[in-house]
């Protein structure tokens, strides 16, 4: 009896033994015989193309550069041609080949879009008319040791020139300070020539400005109470309003740079120079 039941446990030891090897044995034999799970991709929520848009990505054309959104419409779309996707995965391949499509759409609009730039017609440059009319009072065209301007008066003569006249007195840095002196300034209409000038009164009359404009003389009237006579077309002192002398020479209407000069005092005036 006891050799009988030694046997039966033996025999139970080694059954337990063989179902507890087998345990591993199959579930290792489902593992390496299962089908490998999709790999679920993140549905990314966007909007699909608008309407009238083309999903279809467009043709690359040979030898041209292809964009890294068309590359991945087209890897996508290759992708959904395959019947072993999940719903999962084929939804979010759907979803993906619709944003590039879109993307790849909008690129290729940019790129036709004629870009239409307006520029605006040039205008003419004209000149500016200088001032005219008396002026009282001095002038920043002059240093108080150059001249002490009482009034200036301007106005176009002589062809449409600009002439510019001062009236005062020299200053302290000059050959004769104090002494009554007219100057004048001509320019061109297109104020690219022009020419200074300057007329002395006789020694002792002191400063001078112009009180009168009678036609085409100016009346100078002296802090000494004494009146002199300018006649503009002229450019010369004259001795009553009735004297007329020969117009001057025009400027040229076109030449170099302006030039200035300040040529000694007008030889055919009626007064004694310096």
């Amino acid at each position: 009896m006891n050799e009988k039941q030694s046997k039966f446990k033996l025999v139970i030891l080694i059954a337990a033994f063989g179902l507890l090897l087998l345990i591993p044995i199959g579930v290792f034999a489902r593992y390496a015989t299962a089908e490998p799970k999709a790999q679920v991709t993140p549905t990314v929520e966007a909007a699909y193309p608008a309407p009238g848009l083309s999903a279809r990505p467009p043709t690359p054309v040979l030898g041209t550069h292809v964009p890294p959104e068309l590359e991945r419409l087209q890897a996508y779309t290759e992708m959904l041609k395959k019947n072993n996707l999940g719903d999962e995965l084929r939804h979010s391949l759907q979803t993906k080949v619709a944003i590039y499509s879109r993307v790849v759409t909008q690129q290729a609009m940019i790129k036709v879009t004629p870009v239409i730039r307006s520029f605006p017609t040039p205008q003419p440059v004209t000149d500016v008319p200088l001032p005219t009319g008396l002026v009282e009072g001095g002038s920043s065209d002059f240093h108080t040791w150059e001249a002490v301007i009482q009034n200036y008066w301007e106005q176009y003569v002589n062809n449409n020139e600009h002439v510019l006249v001062y009236a005062g007195e020299l200053g302290s840095k000059t050959d004769y300070p104090g002494r009554g002196v007219v100057f004048v300034l001509r320019s061109t209409p297109d104020k690219r020539v022009s020419s200074f000038n300057r007329y002395l009164l006789p020694e002792g009359t002191g400063w001078v400005r112009i009180s009168e404009i009678k036609g085409d003389d100016l009346v100078l009237a002296s802090t000494e109470g004494q009146t002199f006579y300018f006649y503009v077309p002229g450019q010369q002192l004259v001795p009553s309003l009735t004297d007329i002398v020969s117009t001057v020479t025009p400027l040229p209407t076109a030449g170099p740079t302006p030039t200035l000069g300040l040529p000694p005092s007008n030889s055919s005036s009626p007064y004694p120079g310096p």
